[in-house]
């Protein structure tokens, strides 16, 4: 741009004092004027090929380290730095840089099932033996999908399979009444009184299925025993989770205010002051 201005207004205000003002060398000038950086850019765009071909045939998870090593072995010799300058400030290309992974306190195992098969992964006749595992695929949406799939040990025939967006389990502090009339009562003692409800006759069945199993069952009754605490993902140690609700109670720095109407309360809290004559409130403090 510069260039182009001088060139355009040099016979108008001169060209040195141009150059002066502008703060360019003559000798920047008159290169660009003979062009003899020319082979320099075309050396420099063909290296630029070779990078990119290295880097997308490589699933593009290299560096300036390894991406010196193979532009060697095609007789390119380039040092550390000036290949960095070329990848990330130039071209914008960046290794793919594998994270280490976090480290994790070792819980306490909820269950711990016993190792009926040793190993031993042969069968000698049909539906001696079945085996199972779980798996995941991510989808293109960003989601997991899981599958469940049982198969038999004898000719590793699928016995059965299912897929599920969710992996979940019934919350072991769950308590469930059904009533006489076909409704649902359910409590889970570690979710507290928020997670007290009745479900409706019509809706009882698919409610107790769920909470058999954990997973199947209509996406919006998952989502709510989600919320509610009935069902829980299969990873939460429940035990800890209850631990934690306890000293969240426990540190709660908020007032609560309680009313008594009548003393005839049956808390009897230690640190009461009333003394329990049957007393109650008058109409005007009512």
């Amino acid at each position: 741009m510069a260039y182009r201005f001088i060139d355009q207004y040099k016979e108008f205000f001169g060209l040195r004092w141009l150059l002066r003002h502008l703060d360019i060398y003559p000798n920047a000038y008159y290169n660009y004027r003979k062009n003899r950086k020319a082979s320099y850019h075309r050396k420099k765009q063909e290296i630029f090929h070779q990078i990119k071909s290295i880097y997308y045939n490589n699933n593009r998870i290299m560096g300036h380290r390894p991406m010196k090593i193979f532009l060697e072995r095609k007789g390119v010799s380039l040092s550390k730095t000036t290949l960095h300058k070329y990848m990330n400030r130039e071209m914008g290309l960046h290794a793919a840089i594998m994270r280490k992974k976090p480290s994790y306190v070792r819980e306490v195992k909820e269950q711990i099932f016993p190792n009926l098969l040793k190993q031993k992964f042969q069968a000698e006749a049909p539906n001696l033996v079945w085996c199972t595992d779980f798996t995941y695929i991510r989808l293109a949406n960003g989601k997991m999908r899981y599958n469940c799939t049982i198969i038999d040990l004898y000719d590793r025939s699928v016995i059965s399979s299912l897929n599920s967006e969710h992996i979940n389990k019934p919350s072991k502090f769950n308590y469930c009444h059904k009533c006489s009339n076909g409704e649902l009562l359910l409590y889970n003692s570690a979710a507290g009184t928020d997670s007290l409800s009745r479900v409706l006759p019509e809706r009882s069945e698919p409610i107790l299925k769920i909470l058999k199993n954990g997973y199947e069952g209509e996406p919006e009754n998952i989502q709510t025993l989600l919320e509610k605490g009935f069902v829980v993902a299969s990873e939460t140690n429940e035990d800890t989770l209850k631990k934690v609700r306890t000293m969240e109670q426990v540190m709660d720095s908020s007032m609560h205010l309680i009313l008594l109407p009548t003393e005839q309360c049956n808390f009897r809290c230690k640190y009461c002051y009333e003394t329990f004559k049957k007393g109650k409130m008058n109409d005007t403090v009512q």
